[in-house]
């Protein structure tokens, strides 16, 4: 999974270069096809490779899916797809369900001089016992409404292991999750930043998530957003599950509002006129809580707050176009915030849709292929740093990740 992820983000930077240029011509290139090929792998320790499995071909464009073939895998693994259709540009992925755990393969760009693509689909075993996972990264911006303070928090979770991590909690109403997470006793306003928040439960303690988390690092994310009561001041505290790398909270400089308990904070320029303090803590073991402690009136209010409550709770839209993504201020910024202050621009973009260049209204999986494209110009002109770039792109894979498994439960 990670050699596609990685893989998909490269050529999906590519791909934006070539549908730029395919765009300018006025006649469409001819049509041709060629084969797309396959063969699964195991990535577990003694696993086995399943054979006689439906395994399904998708290929994308920054517009959406252009090609979806149903196909099975033979008793050794390996699939085949004849007559297929190829476009310069058109980036190519196979995905299979094993042990209720999704997968893709590695990509496959279409050049000019393609006919045959190979997609290697590494699978792995299931383990139902969250242990070993980590939070290599948590990030929490704070905002304010008038009462309230907004909290945003992003988990970057890790696995060391060589299995998927999937399942293994039994929640309340039945149902079955792969992780828990606490949250302060008085959130309320709960919402999530998933494509289609299926994958997540409230729970009396706070939230759990029933996706995979698959082996490696940086392969899921958790995005969660909730208000507290504010009035010159406020302390929350909520337990860690899994133990913490590092802490990130980022502040608005000009807030008028002091965060006690984390030492001098590190300015921020977020290249958008306005400046934030980052604060940073850790490594926090489980069971120890993040404790955050706020005093002074807020200098500022954000213009719209949110809405519903814990027991009636709403997805956040994350219509992310690449420029909210923390792209051009990127060389000024350091790795872990960039992830905290993208998902500030999810939750500040609301449910519209921004519109691109063309004047048409910008997907989701467009806006990822453009943010793709601009990080990787801006790692090879030099303007952005090893960590920030890692960070970046761990996240637009699994904000790719996301998207297309949104798009296969949507079929």
């Amino acid at each position: 999974m990670i050699k596609f992820l990685t893989a998909l983000t490269l050529s999906l930077s590519l791909s934006f270069s070539s549908m730029a240029r395919a765009a300018a011509q006025t006649e469409p290139p001819p049509e041709r096809t060629g084969t797309v090929t396959g063969q699964i792998a195991n990535g577990t320790a003694g696993g086995v490779v399943p054979g006689d499995v439906a395994v399904v071909l998708h290929a994308w464009d920054d517009n959406g899916e252009t090609v979806m073939r149903d196909g099975v895998a033979d008793s050794w693994g390996a699939f085949r797809f004849d007559d297929v259709p190829l476009q310069d540009g058109w980036v190519f992925a196979a995905m299979m369900s094993y042990n209720d755990v999704t997968f893709f393969s590695e990509s496959g760009k279409v050049t000019p001089e393609t006919t045959e693509i190979a997609l290697p689909l590494q699978i792995y075993e299931a383990a139902a016992v969250a242990t070993p996972v980590v939070i290599s990264q948590l990030h929490t911006l704070l905002e304010f409404a008038p009462g309230e303070v907004l909290v945003t928090e992003v988990y970057v979770l890790s696995n060391p292991t060589d299995r998927a991590i999937v399942g293994g909690v039994a929640l309340p109403d039945g149902q079955m999750a792969t992780l828990q997470f606490a949250l302060p006793s008085n959130a309320n306003k709960v919402s999530f930043g998933d494509s289609s928040g299926a994958s997540f439960f409230i729970t009396p303690d706070g939230f759990a998530d029933s996706d995979a988390v698959l082996p490696g690092e940086s392969t899921t994310k958790a995005v969660v957003s909730y208000s507290l009561p504010y009035a010159s001041g406020a302390s929350f505290t909520h337990g860690l599950n899994y133990p913490v790398v590092a802490v990130n909270i980022l502040l608005r400089s000009d807030t008028g509002v002091a965060l006690a308990g984390f030492g001098e904070s590190k300015p921020l320029d977020a290249g958008t006129g306005e400046a934030f303090d980052l604060y940073t803590a850790g490594p926090l073991a489980a069971g120890e809580p993040l404790a955050i402690t706020l005093k002074g009136e807020p200098a500022y209010y954000v213009s719209s707050g949110r809405s519903g409550t814990m027991s009636e709770s709403s997805t956040l839209a994350p219509n992310t176009p690449a420029n909210r993504w923390g792209i051009p201020a990127a060389a000024a910024m350091v790795g872990a915030a960039m992830i905290g202050f993208g998902v500030w621009w999810w939750r500040r973009s609301g449910e519209s849709e921004e519109e691109s260049d063309t004047g048409e209204p910008e997907t989701e999986w467009s806006a990822v292929v453009r943010a793709i494209a601009e990080l990787d110009d801006a790692h090879q002109r030099g303007d952005i740093n090893e960590e920030a770039y890692d960070s970046q792109r761990a996240e637009l894979r699994v904000r790719a990740k996301a998207i297309l498994q949104a798009k296969e439960e949507n079929k």
